[in-house]
This record gives C-alpha cells, structure tokens and sequence, in this order.
C-alpha cells in the first residue's frame, strides 16, 4: 500500500504493508529511533507519538492509519523551543527519566503543554498515566512540568508584545 503522510514536517510517501506497526516502520524505513517498542501492547508508553497533535502508541497504530495525517516524533518536536523548556526544566528540578521512557513522557509533556498551558497537579498525572514507568519520583516530575510550562507561557507571552 502507497502511505503518505506528514511526518516531522515533511510530506514522506512510503509502500508498506497497510497493517504494518508504525512504530516499526517510522524506525527501521525512517530512521526515527526515540520512540521504543517494549511491551507492543500499549501498555507501557515508550512507544508514544503524536499523530494530528494528539498522542497514539504507536505499536498499535498500523501504518494504513498514517496516511493522509500528520506524525510528529521526538525527533520532530527536538528543534523547538518548547522541547528545550521541558529538557531545561528536568535540569533544574533534577529530574531524571530513564532512557526507556523519556521519549514517551517528553512527547506526552509536550502533548499536555500545547493543549493546557497552565495543567493542574491532576491533570498532569492523567497525562502521563499511560506510561508507566518508575524511574524518578513523580513529585519532582510534576515540579519540572510545572516550571517547563510556566517558561512557554512566558515566552509566548513576551513574543506577543
């Protein structure tokens, strides 16, 4: 099957097997290797991307559901200012994720970011829920969301001035 698609900006056409992974096609065709297959079930997030904005698992996700639609990967969103907030504030409050699920919660916070600007301690614990894994305290993951997202507000303010 003839999929095209925007992904990280760039109109790709690529013949796949519709029912092929995405996960699996963005990383062995594309070369995208942030997101990671673990479990291949959509249990543990590692494999997180954003598809029209929104995040998807993409080891579930078939390559046909690609076409027509925009992907970003972590390599996509790793250029812009808003990825260096999230990064500079796991810096500052001493936040350290693991290699495994970084990519998912720094494409996941940055998901949360774009559609609530300000998010509550609660909805920052829905946001990432979906992936699992326990490799820093969550109070010191809250913390760094809430600082990251207070830089892009300020900035974003400052730009309309």
């Amino acid at each position: 099957m003839i999929i095209s698609f925007l992904l990280n900006g760039k109109e790709v056409t690529i013949n796949t097997e519709p029912e092929r992974r995405s996960l699996d096609l963005l990383r062995d065709e594309f070369g995208l290797l942030a997101a990671k297959g673990r479990c291949y079930k959509g249990i543990c997030g590692k494999c997180t991307i954003l598809l029209n904005g929104e995040t998807a698992l993409s080891c579930l996700l078939p390559a046909f559901a690609l076409k027509g639609n925009t992907v970003t990967t972590l390599e996509g969103i790793a250029k812009t200012r808003e990825y260096a907030d999230i990064i500079r504030s796991f810096e500052e409050t001493g936040y350290r994720p693991c290699h495994a699920c970084e990519s998912g919660k720094i494409i996941t916070i940055y998901s949360l970011l774009e559609q609530k600007p300000a998010p509550t301690k609660e909805e920052i614990v829905e946001a990432l829920k979906g992936i699992p894994c326990t490799c820093g305290d969550y109070k010191t993951l809250i913390e760094s969301i809430t600082l990251a997202a207070g830089y892009i507000r300020r900035r974003k303010r400052a730009r309309k001035r």
